[in-house]
Parts: C-alpha cells; structure tokens; sequence
C-alpha cells in the first residue's frame, strides 16, 4: 500500500519529496488518486518557496541566489512530476489535474465571497430594522408627546399642582383659606402671615352689616275691620335716619326691646 508524504516538510524540501515517492510508487500504483496528497504537498512547496521570501533582505546576495536556485528546483521538480504522471496514466492527464485544481480553488474563493457578501447583507439588513425601529420609536414619542401637550392645553385646571394637593384631584378654589384656617388653629396667626412674605399687625378692619334698632312704639294689631288678634304692632327707630322699621308679633308675645337691622 503507497504511503502519504509527510507534512512536516516545507518548500523545496517538501517538492523534493513529494517527487521522490512519485517516482518509487509510479509502477505500482493502480490510481492517480493514491498521489493526490504527493501533488498537493508538491504545490504546497513551491508555494511555501514565494512565501519564504517575506521578511528577508531582498537585495542580500545569498537571498537571492537561494530563492532563484529553489524556484528553479520546485519548477524542474513539478516538470518531472508531470512527466511521471503523464507517462503512467496518459497524456494531458497533468493538464486535467491542474485544471481540476484550479476549478476547486477558484470554487473554494467563489464560496468565501459569497459568504462574505451573506454576512454583508445580514449586517446592512439589521441596520436598516435597527435603523427604522429607532425612527418608529422616536415619531411615537413625539406622537405622545403632542397628545399629553393637547391634554394639558384641552384640561388646564386638572393640569396646575396645587400646593397641598395631588395634580389628579379636582380644583378647589377655598384649598388655600381652608389650608390658612388649618395653620392659624394649629400654628397661629403669625405662621399664617408668614406664609404670604407678610408680618401680623394687628385685627384685620371689618365693616359690620347689621347695627342695634331700639324699639319706639308698641301697640295692639288693628287689622283693616278694626279687629284685634292679641298681636301687638311694634315701631322700631333706625339709629342711621333711615324710615323706621313696623313688624308684627304672634298672639301673646310683646315686641323685643332692641333688634338687628342693616346698616346704610
């Protein structure tokens, strides 16, 4: 059975070898696919010869020579390689193992790019969701926006924070003077003036609206036929020169001496 080429050789090495197991198996073998590792490792070497020359001084004298002399080996080995392979198995048949070769790798790159542009397409296609997402998420906001500035502007009096009071709770408008009752009781009249910027000085003027009317006259109730009811007529006199006051009482029951009546 033909043994592999080993992979740890590398550039005119590896063509060197790959040749040599050619040559000792081109008898024997019964199928061009026993030497495909062989073929592959030869490639491999001329390719590992242009590679070597990175990192180098590419204008030393002995660089240079040994890079000609490889090269020139690893072509002279692959030309008798493709003679061996030719005279075993026919004419052309190297010609068809290089273009099969050339197939599968141009194959290989073709797959990569197209990879590459599935990946690319993945990446533009999530942009753009992300993209349209982020703009449907900020017209909704300013959408909201708009509708909680209508809500406002359509419910002004709901809308004001009332000290003391919670923005959802109804306008009341005796809050503050039930809140300045509130202090006054608990904290005094001071606390409450304090809370306008403004210092107590003294009872507040008050303009009463009734005054004391004295009673002036007191008699029987004569109705229009001359009857009595036990009722008595009372005249009170207004202390401010208005007309006097006449009410009547209830059977039994004489005038007050003194009444509130309204002032001018």
């Amino acid at each position: 059975m033909v043994e592999p080429v080993t992979t740890v050789l590398t550039g005119i090495a590896l063509v060197t070898k790959s040749v040599e197991f050619i040559k000792s198996n081109i008898q024997t073998a019964q199928d061009i696919g026993q030497f495909v590792g062989a073929i592959d490792d030869a490639f491999k070497g001329e390719k590992d010869c242009i590679k070597s020359r990175e990192g180098k001084d590419l204008f030393a004298t002995e660089n240079v020579a040994q890079e000609i002399i490889d090269a020139k080996l690893a072509r002279e080995h692959l030309y008798e390689m493709k003679q061996l392979i030719n005279l075993r198995f026919g004419h052309g048949t190297w010609d068809e193992i290089l273009a099969e070769r050339k197939r599968r790798i141009d194959a290989r790159k073709q797959a990569i790019r197209e990879q590459r542009a599935k990946k690319q397409k993945q990446a533009e296609e999530i942009g753009e969701i992300i993209k349209y997402c982020g703009l449907g998420l900020t017209f909704l906001g300013f959408v909201g926006l708009v509708i909680y500035i209508m809500v406002i502007l359509m419910n002004p009096a709901k809308s004001l924070e009332i000290w003391g009071q919670e923005k959802s709770e109804p306008y009341d408008e005796c809050h503050d003077f039930k809140v300045d009752v509130m202090i006054c009781l608990n904290e005094g009249a001071d606390s409450t003036y304090a809370r306008y910027g403004r210092e107590y000085k003294g009872t507040l003027p008050r303009s009463d609206m009734f005054t004391m009317c004295r009673l002036k006259k007191q008699e029987w109730f004569v109705d229009d036929k001359g009857g009595k009811d036990m009722s008595y007529k009372c005249t009170y006199e207004h202390p401010q020169d208005l007309p006097d006051l006449i009410m009547t009482t209830g059977p039994r029951y004489q005038c007050p001496r003194n009444i509130q009546c309204k002032v001018k």
